[in-house]
């Protein structure tokens, strides 16, 4: 089993799922060989989904061939006339409409970079994972850095469990850190072509 699943299993049953036998965390064993044999696969895995994405994800459907549901065509209710109301009671509110705020806001410019991997960085801006330049970078409970999107697709192939120690670990747990974010970004303006 995952680890963190038996363990979320044993907080609530202290049975072993599959036979419903009594058990404890204490039986039960690590087993480094599988782990690895796991975190393996998922190497490669999540390499082909960098290099070849079309190769992992799902075929998109083309709108050309999708089905289209005929739906009866029911004809439109007549305009109805504004209904008169008299003074508010609030008084007079600021109105919640937007209203032209380029001369308020200070105007942002997006970085745009061709490819995180081409991004010559230090390393403590690089996710753990891939070594690629964090956009959305987040920090482990263990202090290693990961882009986001990255270790949501770690989790998603290999399970709650740390890459880089192996040990139990939640995206929840992770922190967005924006101090890193802000120096990436400083670093990454100040290297524009």
């Amino acid at each position: 089993f995952e680890r963190a699943a038996i363990e979320d299993w044993m907080s609530q049953h202290g049975s072993n799922p599959l036979t419903g036998a009594p058990l404890a965390m204490d039986d039960v064993q690590d087993r480094q060989d599988i782990a690895n044999y796991i975190q393996g696969f998922q190497m490669q895995m999540l390499s082909v989904s960098q290099v070849a994405p079309e190769a992992v994800d799902a075929p998109k459907e083309d709108p050309t061939t999708a089905v289209e549901e005929t739906v009866p065509s029911v004809p439109a209710p007549p305009p109805t006339k504004p209904v008169q109301t008299g003074p508010s009671l609030l008084g007079d509110l600021p109105s919640l409409a937007k209203q032209d705020s380029k001369s308020e806001k200070k105007e942002k410019h997006k970085i745009r970079i061709e490819s995180r991997s081409v991004v010559d960085c230090p390393e403590d801006m690089r996710c753990a994972i891939d070594g690629k330049v964090m956009v959305n970078p987040v920090q482990s409970p263990y202090g290693h850095f990961f882009e986001r999107k990255t270790l949501e697709k770690w989790f998603a192939n290999c399970g709650s469990v740390c890459p880089i120690t192996q040990k139990s670990l939640r995206l929840e747990e992770c922190q967005a850190d924006p101090e890193m974010k802000k120096r990436i970004v400083k670093f990454l303006k100040g290297h524009q072509v």
